[in-house]
């Protein structure tokens, strides 16, 4: 006829599906990282990220402006900036909601509540955090493709591993000293007590330092096949 004529000249385009229309054009979902933590001790952190996911590809950050954190469960942890503080003991559930969306992750604490109990830093998410919150792993620093002064991290610590070899292997393993940690070049360079072509980015006193300083004294550890991620 001269309808299915017509129809036929128009394309593929006019036979499309609503239903496909409507899959090509779904918002985008929230994914938080990391889904499921835990913070041990009374001085640990956590830093969340949410992303936006289309197609099953992880795609841009949101803001932590443009997050509305919440506790759904016992209130053991606090939250400052999109990074997660413990309060107590327990387990409980993380939400954040943007753009009339949620995700949650489940949050374990423990070591909180013992006064005494020594937090024991881990590399993957307790140093590696540090040292982006420093910039010190930033494309502008020693995140570059080529590294700067001959110090080379991962960009935003995506492989922990390399990095590790890095910072306690190279530089014939001057850049930690397990005997004495505030000799470490990875101390004394970003506090200003050797020349840092960086400039001062760790205060002595801050917490950044304590964990720094206590990793190497704890052995300087590598990141762990149980790490929660």
């Amino acid at each position: 006829s001269t309808f299915l004529l017509a129809l036929l000249m128009l394309g593929p385009s006019c036979l499309t599906t609503p239903t496909a229309s409507m899959a090509q054009d779904s918002p985008p979902r929230l994914v938080l990282l990391p889904a499921d933590f835990e913070l041990r001790g009374r001085d640990a952190s956590q830093h969340l990220l949410v992303h936006r996911l289309t197609s099953d590809e992880i795609g841009s950050a949101v803001e932590s402006a443009d997050i509305e954190w919440s506790i759904d469960g016992p209130q053991i942890v606090n939250i400052v900036d999109s990074i997660a503080y413990p309060i107590a003991d327990g387990t409980t559930r993380l939400v954040a909601a943007c753009d009339g969306q949620q995700v949650s992750a489940v949050v374990s604490v423990s070591g909180c509540d013992d006064a005494n109990a020594a937090s024991a830093w881990g590399f993957r998410n307790d140093v590696l955090p540090v040292l982006s919150r420093l910039g010190c792993n930033s494309g502008a620093c020693h995140g570059a493709l080529a590294g700067k002064g001959g110090f080379r991290l991962s960009l935003r610590g995506y492989d922990p591993l390399t990095d590790h070899h890095t910072i306690t292997r190279q530089a014939r393993g001057r850049r930690i000293e397990l005997a004495d940690p505030g000799r470490s070049l990875l101390l004394t360079k970003p506090t200003g007590a050797l020349p840092h072509k960086g400039g001062v980015r760790l205060e002595v006193d801050s917490l950044e330092y304590r964990i720094l300083a206590e990793w190497i004294a704890q052995g300087a550890p590598g990141p762990a096949t149980d790490d929660p991620t």
